[in-house]
């Protein structure tokens, strides 16, 4: 009889629609633990057969398992706009209060929302942070100062699965997207893990940005006469492709159905 391997845990703070497609990914490989914040929640989860714990950091940093034995730890806990400073600064605390003793890989995933508004390219180098929004880079700011082994995700528009663009209502037809489909952003925090990465900054976006009437038409299946270039932001994930040697597995975003 062979024995049962042992898998290595992993942590995924935030256990919402990114979470759970992380958990889904990495679960072969990986013993999963997830924070989530309803009882709900919680169990649809523990159904899943990951290891599940209820814990809102609005309000408390109290949880039934130790972090500090985890292999990697992702924080999917979004920056919402709707929320003050003071509310995200709390919550962000509260979970690096939580994590600071911890020594391993740590994922935050960040947003492209952290850019303004541009008409061209935009790298991780394009801006400098007084020109970035206040609320993504205080967050970031304060989470890489108390942990400086932070691997920091700026993500494009999630897509992939249930999340179709062209099901949205939709304005500015004419700008660009800068989609990126969930798979691929499981893909490179596999390698990332695997390769034990630490204090790294990416833009996670697929390559091509079509405009998003071009993205609309394709996924209806109606004619698309392409008249003029997309306009505005062009996110690029140049770095982190050259330095993972990463192919996208979705590059196209008209293709993410």
């Amino acid at each position: 009889m062979e024995r049962e391997v042992l898998k290595s845990k992993i942590g995924i703070i935030g256990c919402g629609w990114l979470g759970t497609h992380l958990a889904e990914h990495l679960k072969n490989k990986y013993t999963i633990f997830a924070t989530t914040r309803s009882e709900e929640r919680k169990n649809e989860l523990q159904q899943k057969g990951f290891q599940v714990s209820s814990i809102d950091f609005n309000k408390s940093i109290i949880t039934d398992f130790d972090f500090r034995a985890m292999k990697a730890i992702i924080v999917c806990v979004p920056f919402s706009m709707r929320k003050s400073w003071d509310e995200l600064s709390k919550i962000f605390k509260n979970i690096i209060t939580f994590l600071k003793p911890y020594q391993g890989q740590v994922f935050l995933m960040s947003s492209i929302g952290i850019y303004p508004e541009y008409n061209g390219v935009i790298t991780e180098e394009t801006f400098l942070d007084s020109d970035l929004k206040v609320n993504f880079i205080g967050i970031e700011n304060l989470c890489k100062k108390e942990i400086p082994q932070l691997n920091i995700l700026r993500l494009g528009g999630l897509m992939g699965g249930s999340r179709i663009f062209s099901k949205y209502t939709v304005k500015n037809e004419e700008l660009r997207v800068n989609h990126v489909h969930y798979k691929d952003i499981c893909n490179i925090i596999e390698i990332m893990m695997d390769r034990k990465l630490g204090s790294k900054l990416y833009n996670i976006v697929a390559p091509l940005h079509p405009s998003k009437r071009e993205v609309i038409f394709y996924q209806k299946e109606e004619i698309f006469q392409e008249t003029q270039q997309g306009t505005g932001r062009w996110i690029s994930s140049e770095k982190m492709m050259k330095d993972l040697a990463y192919q996208y597995e979705f590059p196209d975003p008209r293709k993410f159905i």
